[in-house]
């Protein structure tokens, strides 16, 4: 077997770690009689399909893992989830993407003749790898007709959600009829992904199924379990009664994975807090210690709508002294950091009566700096500084949050004619003190002339350093146009890099480009990491009208735009977006 192997010219390929001239090797070893066939897998695993990037040499190597997918072996089902996952969206991407795509579909029919294998472990695989190949409808069908292995049926069920939704409606929904627990699961599951309602009946059976701990094979999952992509993705009232029931189960690993899923759906729209966030109390007095946990920390997760268990927040907040030095994050440390995202000043007695007790200040949660510019917390925090003595420990944390600013870090300061070298230096951190320095010059001098060549080969290196050379760009146009008049293409450039398009757009405006023409740039820079920050004040400073229907598409929708923060903080970064974008649109529509 693998006889042609050597009439390809692998060196001339590339994997994730270089020359591809090991892989014939690790394929040789990979089939039966060749050696320790899961080392090779591991290796080929790493280097062709690299968390999820292929390339050209995975391209080449396609025809063999097939061949080695239709060769009885104890890896044999593996080859197979292997073969389907490089044709598989939610798994694989990257330049080469396409062209192994078109090489699994053109073994497509080699695939097909694995649906009759004896192995239900291959025929499992098989129902994956054929539907991801996009392989024909029939034949999936006539395996659904005889097939009685509850897996096979479960990935079946998938593979006929994914290639016919439509017709495979009504079969799924009888599928969830017959009980089989992986099979209600996958067939749950592929109907919401086709976008179909569920039976009536269909949440008795999945609680049971997340109670018997029952899963989908790894290779159909996407990006996350089965219980959360159900409750982010089916319609408000199936996703409530789904909650319901779990929360009411008896396991307590079902009532913590309900609290889970219950964030993640908030995560996801912005209408669920307000209708799930009710479902959470009764989970803040459960009888078991790690639902209460789980309960609190599922309030931190969800925004503004968990103000309406901010007393009981408090009371739980009211012992975070005592645990303030543990490893990890408590309840405790979860119930302060959600009252001060509430802009509820409880949690400064809390906060202060820990540093008291002798804990560092700088291990509390401190990190929010939004907070500081939240009127309740600031007053009253100068409320209580007023009344401190001076020897009062508790007198710096309260001096910092009063002044409203919040914690700083002092930036590194280079010698500034040292970096200005004209060429962009290789690292980040070296352009971004390259751009510092050119600051330095130019405030001590008055003459921006010798920063110029540097910042122009910073600006060209583009990335995130390009943004602080076009926000200095920006800052010279006023004084010095005819001096950066000429930094227009580099500009034009930056300006459709996600990093650098906010900043490119403020020095191109300065240095007369039409607001209209920057506003789709800006739009898109709403979506952005960080980018909310800059544009949305870059369009209001423009006075740019045009912006005000696309900014309140992104404030109304029910789909949240995340743009910056943890996991924990998506939630609450998206409600203060909402907010900056309904500012704007009334002050742009002159309703301000």
């Amino acid at each position: 077997m693998l006889d042609d192997l050597d009439t390809i010219a692998w060196a001339d390929l590339h994997h994730a770690y270089g020359d591809a001239d090991d892989v014939p090797g690790l394929l040789r070893q990979a089939a039966p009689g060749g050696g320790d066939a899961r080392e090779a897998l591991s290796e080929l695993y790493g280097s062709i399909f690299h968390q999820g990037t292929v390339y050209p040499a995975t391209v080449a190597a396609v025809p063999f893992l097939v061949e080695l997918a239709r060769t009885p072996s104890e890896c044999q089902a593996f080859f197979v989830w292997f073969v389907g996952q490089l044709a598989d969206p939610n798994h694989a991407y990257g330049e080469s993407y396409e062209a192994v795509c078109a090489a699994v579909e053109d073994r497509v029919d080699e695939l097909v003749t694995l649906l009759d294998a004896d192995d239900s472990d291959v025929r499992d695989a098989a129902a994956y790898a054929v539907a991801q190949a996009g392989g024909p409808v029939d034949v999936l069908w006539r395996r659904w007709a005889v097939e009685d292995a509850p897996s096979t049926r479960a990935s079946l069920a998938l593979a006929l959600g994914l290639r016919d939704p439509d017709g495979a409606v009504a079969a799924l929904a009888g599928a969830i009829a017959d009980g089989e627990p992986e099979v209600v699961v996958a067939a749950a599951v592929a109907l919401t992904r086709a976008g179909a309602a569920w039976p009536d009946g269909t949440v008795d059976p999945l609680v049971r199924a997340v109670e018997d701990e029952i899963e989908l094979d790894w290779a159909w999952q996407a990006g996350r379990e089965w219980p959360d992509e159900l409750i982010a993705n089916v319609d408000h009232d199936t996703a409530h009664a789904l909650l319901a029931g779990l929360l009411a189960a008896p396991g307590p690993g079902t009532r913590r994975a309900a609290l889970w899923s219950l964030t993640v759906r908030a995560q996801a729209l912005r209408s669920a807090p307000a209708r799930l966030v009710p479902l959470v109390g009764p989970s803040l007095r459960d009888p078991d210690d790690s639902v209460r946990e789980a309960a609190v920390h599922a309030l931190r997760r969800a925004g503004v709508a968990a103000g309406a268990y901010a007393d009981e927040l408090h009371a739980v907040a009211t012992d975070y002294p005592r645990v303030a030095g543990s490893q990890g994050f408590t309840r405790e440390y979860y119930a302060i950091c959600t009252l001060m995202l509430l802009d509820d000043p409880r949690w400064l007695d809390a906060a202060a009566a820990a540093v008291r007790a002798g804990h560092d200040g700088r291990n509390l949660p401190m990190r929010y700096s939004v907070v500081w510019s939240w009127p309740r917390t600031v007053a009253a925090a100068r409320d209580r500084l007023a009344g401190l003595p001076a020897d009062d420990p508790a007198r710096s944390l309260f001096d910092i949050i009063a002044s409203g600013v919040g914690p700083t870090e002092p930036e590194p300061v280079p010698r500034p004619m040292e970096a200005l070298t004209g060429t962009a230096a290789p690292t980040f951190p070296e352009r971004e003190r390259q751009v510092l320095a050119a600051r330095a010059v130019w405030a001590a001098t008055g003459d921006p002339a010798p920063t110029l060549p540097t910042v122009r080969a910073v600006l060209a290196a583009g990335e995130r350093p390009a943004s602080s050379a076009a926000e200095y760009v920006a800052d010279l146009v006023d004084r010095h146009r005819a001096a950066v008049v000429d930094f227009k293409p580099l500009l034009l450039d930056l300006l459709r890099e996600p990093w650098g398009s906010v900043a490119a757009a403020r020095a191109l405006w300065r240095l007369g480009t039409p607001p209209a023409d920057l506003v789709d740039a800006l739009l898109a820079s709403v979506t952005r990491p960080w980018g909310a920050r800059g544009a949305i004040p870059l369009l209001v400073e423009m006075g740019a009208a045009e912006a005000a229907p696309g900014l309140e598409q992104l404030a109304e929708r029910d789909e949240r735009v995340v743009i910056a923060g943890t996991d924990d903080d998506v939630v609450w970064q998206d409600e203060l977006l909402q907010a900056r974008l309904r500012a704007a649109v009334d002050t742009l529509r002159g309703a301000g």
